[in-house]
Order: structure tokens, then C-alpha cells, then sequence
């Protein structure tokens, strides 16, 4: 349109210039600068979207963790139950161990007693303990008593064996004797 020459000539012409290049701006293309603008707007909507569809996936997977941690301290829980359980019954089982190992023990002297005893002789009364054996016999001869102190001598299982008086009424020996049980 314009001679570039002819502008630089004459230095009043600078609004030519300036009208010329104002022109020339005006060809400024903004469809250019909208479709930068749609596709920022739609890589943006995308971005936005991915990360929304990430904040919900990770919102479920957080809930099915906190589920699964309920889950697991009800099994936790239970597990500690449980091993409080077996703790008390391994004590029963040793309590009961315990027992039968004493019962077994005083079986054991009770069989060794009635082996030991004479046949003239009865016994009364009997109290065993863990550590005591107390019993009241009756006979009708002294001889028998004293048999069965040898019986129970000669069995490991007594020590301190002693006879707390001897009483003869109506031709029948009563008397109490005592010992120690040994444990082995």
C-alpha cells in the first residue's frame, strides 16, 4: 500500500506510519489464539477429569482397606481370645497333670498299703495328705501291728513311722498310726 520510502522522506507522515501499522495489526489473526485456548481448556478439562477419576479410585481402594482393617481386628481380637484361652487351658492341663500325678501317687500308696496290710488287720480310718498318712487300725493281736510297721518299713515310700497308743477294748487292739510320705 504505502511506499516504505516514501515514510522515511517526510518525518510528519509518522501518523501514515503509525495508521499503517495499526493496519497491519489488525490482521492479527485471533482464531489462531482461541483454538490455543480450546485446546489448554480441553487438555486442562482432561487432566482434571484423570485426576478426579484417580481421587475416586483411590477414595475406594481407601475404603476397601478401611474395611479390610476392620475385618482384621475382629480377627485380631479373636486371636488374642483365643490365645487367652489356650494360656488358660495349658494351666488347667498342668493343674490337671499336677492332679493326676498326685492321685496316681497316692493310688500308688493306697495299692501298697492294702498289700502290706495282714489279714487279721482293718482299717478304720484313713487320711492321706501330700505329706502325712494317718490311719486308725484294729486287730485282735498285737503280732498284726506290728507286721504291718515292718510292711510299711520296708517300703521306701514311709519315713518317721509311729504309733500313738494302743487301746484293748472287748479283746479288740485300736490303734493310731502315722508317717511321713516321701516323694520320689
Amino acid at each position: 500500500m504505502f511506499n516504505h520510502s516514501l515514510l522515511l522522506k517526510d518525518k510528519d507522515i509518522n501518523f501514515l506510519e503509525a495508521y499503517y501499522r495499526y493496519g497491519k495489526h489488525k490482521d492479527f489473526n485471533f482464531a489462531k489464539y482461541l483454538w490455543l485456548i480450546g485446546i489448554e481448556i480441553f487438555i486442562f478439562a482432561i487432566i482434571t477429569l484423570f485426576m478426579l477419576f484417580n481421587i475416586n479410585s483411590y477414595k475406594t481402594m481407601n475404603d476397601k482397606i478401611k474395611s479390610n482393617i476392620e475385618k482384621y481386628k475382629n480377627i485380631e481380637s479373636e486371636i488374642e481370645r483365643f490365645q487367652i484361652m489356650k494360656g488358660l487351658l495349658e494351666n488347667k492341663q498342668i493343674f490337671m497333670k499336677d492332679i493326676i500325678e498326685g492321685n496316681n501317687s497316692l493310688y500308688n500308696i493306697l495299692t501298697e498299703i492294702e498289700s502290706k496290710i495282714p489279714t487279721n488287720l482293718k482299717i478304720e480310718n484313713l487320711n492321706i495328705s501330700k505329706e502325712k498318712l494317718t490311719m486308725m487300725v484294729v486287730t485282735n493281736k498285737e503280732e498284726n501291728i506290728a507286721q504291718f510297721i515292718y510292711n510299711l518299713q520296708n517300703y521306701d515310700c514311709f519315713k518317721n513311722i509311729s504309733i500313738n497308743g494302743i487301746t484293748n477294748y472287748e479283746g479288740q487292739i485300736r490303734t493310731t498310726i502315722t508317717a511321713d510320705i516321701v516323694r520320689k
